[in-house]
């Protein structure tokens, strides 16, 4: 009777660039099921993994990037004294992309040195999703000598035949996995995996920060029921092109041999809903209480409300791709058969289910026009503004090496693989359609910077569009609730916004109300607005109320006349509350109280500022906001000279809006207030944080992060005095509207006009 060989599949840690792409967390399902399907065939296995070992986490590289996992020394300790026919080590698609790893070659070394008859194979194993570029096998002989088999591709068929075949070349391109293989891989045997280190690993890779975007569960596992991928779309290098499905059974035997260990399963499908019983999988899983993750999305063109409904008490989310919306795109250059249409249906259905929908879509495909652009960031924003859709925007970076595509996207892989790699600061035209990008290697470019750029455009234009579309969706939630606790003041300010309603407090049990109510929804920022809120007796009550409730950051914006008396500055500033914005409008009494109308109201402002710069508890962030009018805006470089010499360090420059007494001839020429704006933030930038507020970007092309902010009003809800509550993006944006100007901007598609002022809103 034959003995069965004794072999140890090794997963090294992952070595990755700091902007990696795909999950270098979960990488270790390739050894996994390897593992499992050596067991099932008879072999004595046992699994290494450099994820489920005491310390694994995520480790800063000192040459940058990051290592996942545990070092390399680690390890190797782990293999002392081990007893093997033959070790498979996986060689993931983030170490076959990188080049030489030092911490391989040393974890290879040392198997040679203490296993001098064993065999070593290098197997890449099928880890799904990944952006593979074929490996080149004669450069990977010459860094790894001590390998004696390198299998590409699958190997569950391959390695087994390898382990009992000594004459076998070196390079052995790995047979496709059938249907039985899979079966055999699936479910995972349980046994191979240290379930509680696992758990520890995910927590840990959970605080990297650009993992932390995919809210990794500590108690996920990522699973396959099926590989491959039907379609034929071109920016996917993915080389597995032949579909095929894990059984129903096996499936359904994957989901129970998990759920005692597991409360998350990760399905990295290449297009998971693709398999007709879809729905019954969804069944299984909930059947077993588990929750599903989908990271590489599903097909919007095959969904049904069926399905949506299913996944609403599955999933967290779900995530589509639309790639573009532009139909010659899909069809020339993207080869995918998913049009707008279905993007829609499956936002009205999410929308319908409350299940929160993410798209992707791509910009800066080969050969993209202008206008083609312009449709994608259109439609992007419109399924955000009318179905909550968050559009998930990364710019096309054709690879050299691709596998697969149309021919069209093969000739502007090879065409730009070049420049990308070289860093040549050249851009050439192709097909006589705009420009490539200068400079930059795909790292630097990917998902970050535009390689593509359409003719018409500039690069620094599309990349705002898609930055400002970026922010329109982050804030697309209510994240804070502002209260006018009042509309009292002892100011009469020649453009407030409320200074023709009546004077009166919101009653402090409806105040108490509404927090409670907002807190529970999970609303956490606070701001207690006026009129002016320090006239009311009980702000220092409201605040220890909100404070109680868990608001934080709570802020209070007053116009700082009461700052002045000692005793009630160090009491607000003390009262819990975190951030201060004191209301200023003119480096004189004479151009101050012009504008508020209050004698005296001057000098007892300034005497308020330097009591909070004074008083202010550490953390609390104080600072000064100025609305700009024609009576003041040239006035501003005074000003801010003024208030810097008095320690304050952060200013924001308000432009008016249609509301209120802010009547037309208030409001200056904004390319004129702008240009003030500018002067400003060129002399102070390096010791003020300063942002501008109600200006379009147009107006300081160069500065628009300090405009973009402007977007998060559309997180914010206002609460007026009258008990009415708004959106205050959307009350706003019913007073803006765009020109003949805006017709010709790129950044139409995610700016709401200019503020229009032919009529006041009371």
């Amino acid at each position: 009777m034959a003995v069965a060989p004794k072999v140890v599949v090794i997963h090294p840690p992952e070595e990755v660039s700091g902007d990696y792409i795909d999950y270098p967390w979960f990488t270790s399902v390739g050894a996994v099921s390897l593992a499992a399907v050596l067991r099932r065939s008879g072999s004595e296995t046992h699994l290494l993994d450099a994820f489920q070992m005491p310390g694994a986490g995520v480790y800063r590289q000192r040459r940058g990037g990051e290592l996942f996992g545990v070092p390399f020394p680690a390890l190797i300790e782990r293999l002392e004294n081990a007893d093997f026919d033959a070790a498979v080590v996986h060689m993931s698609p983030f170490l076959l992309e990188r080049g030489r790893s030092e911490g391989f070659s040393y974890l290879v070394r040392h198997l040679r040195e203490m296993r001098p008859g064993s065999l070593i194979i290098g197997a890449e194993l099928y880890c799904g999703g990944m952006h593979r570029i074929e490996p080149d096998v004669a450069l990977l002989r010459e860094w790894y000598p001590e390998l004696d088999r390198m299998v590409t591709l699958e190997c569950e068929v391959t390695v087994p035949k390898l382990i009992s075949d000594p004459g076998a070349s070196y390079h052995v391109a790995g047979e496709r996995a059938s249907k039985d293989v899979l079966d055999l891989a699936w479910p995972p045997d349980p046994s191979l995996v240290d379930w509680d280190a696992h758990a520890a690993f995910l927590e840990q890779a959970a605080k990297n920060p650009k993992a932390a975007q995919y809210g990794l569960a500590p108690r996920a596992f990522p699973v396959f029921f099926s590989r491959g991928c039907p379609f034929n779309c071109t920016f996917c290098t993915n080389p597995y092109a032949d579909y095929r499905t894990v059984s129903l059974e096996h499936a359904g035997q994957t989901v129970q041999a998990l759920a005692p260990h597991v409360s998350t399963l990760v399905v990295l499908d290449d297009s998971p809903n693709v398999r007709k019983d879809f729905p019954e999988i969804l069944d299984r899983v909930s059947g077993a209480r588990l929750r599903l993750e989908f990271p590489n999305g599903l097909r919007a063109d095959l969904l049904t409300r069926d399905m949506v409904g299913k996944l609403t008490s599955l999933c967290d989310r779900v995530t589509v791709s639309a790639e573009s919306a532009s139909k010659r795109l899909m069809r020339d250059v993207v080869s995918k058969s998913v049009e707008v249409a279905h993007i829609e249906q499956a936002a009205a259905w999410c929308k319908e289910a409350k299940l929160p929908l993410f798209i992707h879509w791509m910009v800066g495909l080969p050969g993209e026009t202008a206008d083609e652009l312009a449709e994608t960031l259109s439609q992007a924003r419109r399924l955000l503004d009318d179905y909550g859709a968050h559009p998930l925007f990364q710019y096309a970076t054709p690879l050299a090496g691709m596998q697969r595509g149309a021919p069209e996207t093969r000739k502007a892989a090879t065409h730009m693989a070049p420049a990308q790699q070289s860093g040549t600061r050249d851009s050439a035209p192709l097909e006589g359609r705009g420009r490539l990008a200068s400079g930059g290697a795909p790292g630097d470019r990917m998902q970050h910077n535009a390689t593509w750029i359409p003719a018409g455009v500039e690069k620094t234009q599309l990349e705002l569009v898609v930055d400002l579309l970026r922010r329109r969706a982050q804030n697309s939630a209510t994240a804070k609730v502002i209260i006018n606790v009042t509309y009292h003041c002892n100011n009469h300010c020649s453009f407030c916004a409320v200074g023709n309603r009546l004077q009166e407090h919101l009653p402090i049990d409806h105040v108490k109300k509404v927090l409670d109510r907002y807190r529970e929804e999970g609303v956490r920022q606070l701001d207690l607005d006026g009129g002016e809120p320090t006239l009311r007796a009980d702000l220092l009550d409201i605040i220890a109320y909100a404070v109680k409730l868990g608001y934080s950051p709570i802020h209070v914006t007053s116009n700082g006349r009461r700052l002045a008396y000692r005793d009630f500055a160090t009491a607000l500033l003390e009262s819990g509350m975190h951030s201060l914005l004191v209301s200023v409008h003119g480096p004189t009494a004479e151009v101050h109280e012009a504008i508020t109308g209050a004698e005296g109201s001057f000098q007892e402002t300034m005497a308020g500022i330097r009591n909070a710069v004074a008083l202010k508890p550490p953390g609390l962030d104080f600072g000064i906001n100025t609305t700009l009018s024609t009576q003041n805006f040239r006035h501003l470089p005074d000003l801010v000279a003024r208030l810097a010499a008095m320690g304050v360090d952060r200013m924001n420059f308000q432009f008016l809006t249609p509301f209120g007494r802010a009547s037309a001839h208030l409001v200056p020429k904004p390319e004129d207030a702008a240009a003030v704006v500018r002067e400003v933030i060129d002399a102070w930038q390096d010791r003020i944080r300063m942002q501008v507020v109600n200006l379009p970007c147009c107006y300081l092309p160069g500065l628009e992060s300090y405009v973009g902010v402007d977007l998060g009003k559309l997180s914010r809800n206002m609460v007026f005095v009258t008990k009415e509550e708004v959106n205050l993006h959307n009350y706003l944006a019913g007073t803006r509207a765009y020109d003949d100007q805006c017709s010709r901007c790129i950044l139409q598609v995610a700016c709401d006009g200019k503020y229009d002022f032919s009529k006041v809103m009371s």
